[in-house]
């Protein structure tokens, strides 16, 4: 968990860290691989938030955002529903995606407004 702290912290902080395709690649491997994990879930969302912020574009980015998603919804843990709330607001604001998939996106969401907790 403080690796994923530790390497959130400078994706979002050190400017100068532009990490290269296979990096990032690798970055998101952690981040899939952890977002199921109830020990690392908190930690693999902060990373994943760090790399929205800086936007560094993968496709692995929206395929992670639809898991999110969908921990949004069935998620028992309020405190990971709520990053993941703060994770799919800043992801529709501000990173880069065509029309359809912000479309898409909000369009999930509206239909599952009245999903059951």
């Amino acid at each position: 968990a403080k690796s994923f702290k530790g390497v959130a912290a400078i994706v979002r902080h050190c400017r100068s860290f532009k990490p290269t395709q296979e990096q990032g690649e690798l970055l998101m491997s952690f981040v899939m691989q952890h977002l199921n994990s109830h020990s690392q879930q908190n930690s693999a969302l902060r990373l994943l938030k760090s790399m929205i912020v800086k936007r560094i574009i993968l496709g692995e980015v929206y395929d992670a955002m639809q898991t999110v998603g969908n921990m949004l919804l069935q998620s028992r843990d309020p405190s990971v529903r709520k990053l993941c709330a703060e994770l799919t607001l800043v992801f529709l604001v501000d990173y880069p995606m065509g029309e359809k998939r912000v479309r898409s996106h909000i369009h999930f969401l509206l239909n599952n407004l009245a999903y059951p907790r």
